[in-house]
């Protein structure tokens, strides 16, 4: 069994209705089996579910880090405002869940390692 997986864009291109499996297997290999993940993505929606912790980066720059929670709800960096309408909108959206993460995607220059 591998300690650690690097998973690089895991479920951008997954059918909405498969994403969610593929997500929480990550989880049941992180959580029963104790495999460290990283979790490259720009579906911060995803990250939030799945991350202990985040680092978001911006053209190659570190611009957020910490525990995903408190980095995904309450984000410092101005990008993030840029990305408050998407984020409302898909909090509706039954796909995402109700968690305060859901929706939240990165730019092109945006990018997330959890």
């Amino acid at each position: 069994m591998p300690k650690l997986i690097v998973a690089d864009e895991p479920v951008s291109m997954i059918d909405a209705s498969l994403r969610m499996s593929i997500v929480n297997l990550f989880r049941a290999l992180r959580d029963d089996l104790k495999v460290s993940i990283i979790y490259i993505t720009h579906d911060l929606a995803t990250a939030y579910y799945i991350s202990d912790r985040v680092i978001i980066m911006r053209k190659g720059v570190v611009i957020e880090q910490g525990e995903a929670r408190a980095v995904l709800d309450n984000p410092t960096h101005p990008i993030f405002d840029r990305l408050e309408e998407r984020r409302a909108a898909a909090r509706s959206d039954p796909r995402f869940g109700h968690y305060p993460g859901a929706g939240r995607t990165c730019d092109d220059s945006c990018r997330t390692a959890a």
